[in-house]
């Protein structure tokens, strides 16, 4: 991964998890995610630029510790949102390293990120910044789609970030693409 400054694009990634387990992992999970996501790219495009992403991770164990998606949702739209360039955010998403995703990492250790038939499974939690609570609209989706306020998305499927971005609406309502994993739900494989 690149720096902030020199990334073509990226996604905060919120860490919500603080055990002692995800602190021995945290460094081998943020090392692991830049792999996955180059292999996603090279295998869809070859623009040198496209690799140039950053994933900055937010910890603040007081504020963030079991924080809600809505909790996260209205701390990225409040301050962490505007605290990066412009060109940065590509996106209305970002990433929630939880319990669950901690999990996957920490069950698929050895898989190899290189490696084109690599297990799917470790996956970050994407939320949607755009969904609110308070927009009777949002609510009512929710009710028949899950997938609209959040959704499990594989690590080498974050480097398809155009389509991510683009459709988020539309993937969270296919039916195609997911997986269902009896440990880790279901789990948005591109």
């Amino acid at each position: 991964m690149t720096s902030i400054a020199e990334a073509y694009w990226g996604y905060l990634i919120y860490r919500t998890v603080y055990t002692e387990e995800s602190d021995r992992w945290l460094d081998t999970i943020l090392q692991r995610i830049g792999p996955y996501v180059r292999r996603a790219i090279l295998e869809d495009t070859h623009h040198e630029s496209e690799l140039r992403f950053a994933f900055p991770l937010i910890q603040d164990k007081e504020e963030l510790e079991d924080a809600s998606l809505q909790q996260l949702r209205e701390r990225w739209n409040g301050q962490d949102r505007h605290h990066y360039p412009p060109t940065f955010f590509r996106n209305s998403v970002f990433l929630v390293l939880d319990e669950g995703s901690l999990k996957s990492f920490v069950d698929f250790a050895d898989d190899d990120p290189s490696d084109p038939i690599a297990t799917f499974i470790p996956y970050l939690k994407m939320v949607d910044g755009r969904f609110d609570l308070n927009d009777p609209d949002d609510v009512e989706e929710r009710q028949w789609n899950p997938r609209r306020e959040a959704m499990n998305v594989a690590v080498q499927h974050l480097g398809r970030y155009e389509s991510l971005d683009r459709e988020y609406d539309m993937i969270s309502r296919a039916k195609i693409n997911f997986i269902v994993n009896p440990t880790y739900g279901e789990i948005w494989v591109g």
